[in-house]
């Protein structure tokens, strides 16, 4: 870019630009030159004079080696096709993204119906147990279990409670992820009124 805009001044200053990169490459300690695939950053003078001024001067050779209308031709073709790959890499993460949030709302659908069903069941399990404790209690009034039993199925309906109340926190996260997944941002007072 500076030897670009170097040319643009005038042939005068081109040659001077180059004049000045051939002096600091001279002048460069003889253990401090290095190949130019090597460069990866400026740290001090020498590695600019390497990196930069080096890689200008080569591009520069290239140029007028093969003809400025063909350089130009390859350097457009050239930043096409680095646009178009970097398009393509976008296209391909913004693809990747929405199958991402695709997934994400599926599997919390998914979990969602799998924990209504488990809910469903446990419910019934709840009231089975707690059925089951009032039973239990009405036999040990009458004398005809011991108390050991009642306290067998009270703690039946603390798991069966506890394991029901495990199912609606699952199921209020899998709901507030899918609200997440869609975008989120809902509130009841959104909502229709029926």
């Amino acid at each position: 870019a500076d030897y670009a805009y170097r040319e643009r001044e005038g042939a005068q200053a081109a040659s001077a630009a180059r004049l000045a990169w051939l002096r600091d490459y001279a002048a460069m300690p003889p253990g401090d030159d290095a190949a130019l695939i090597r460069f990866s950053s400026r740290t001090h003078g020498a590695s600019q004079v390497v990196g930069y001024n080096k890689a200008a001067m080569l591009i520069f050779m290239l140029r007028e080696a093969i003809g400025t209308t063909a350089f130009d031709a390859g350097l457009r073709r050239a930043l096409t096709d680095q646009a178009i790959a970097v398009y393509d890499a976008n296209v391909a993460a913004y693809r990747q993204t929405v199958l991402s949030g695709f997934q994400e709302v599926e599997d919390n659908l998914a979990a969602l119906h799998t924990l209504e069903q488990e809910a469903r069941v446990q419910a019934g399990a709840v009231e089975a147990s707690r059925q089951a404790v009032e039973l239990t209690l009405n036999q040990y009034k009458a004398g005809t279990v011991n108390y050991l039993n009642v306290v067998a199925v009270q703690t039946a309906q603390l798991i069966n409670e506890r394991t029901a109340t495990s199912i609606l926190g699952r199921r209020l996260t899998a709901a507030v992820t899918l609200v997440k997944a869609l975008g989120g941002g809902w509130s009841a007072a959104e909502l229709p009124i029926p």
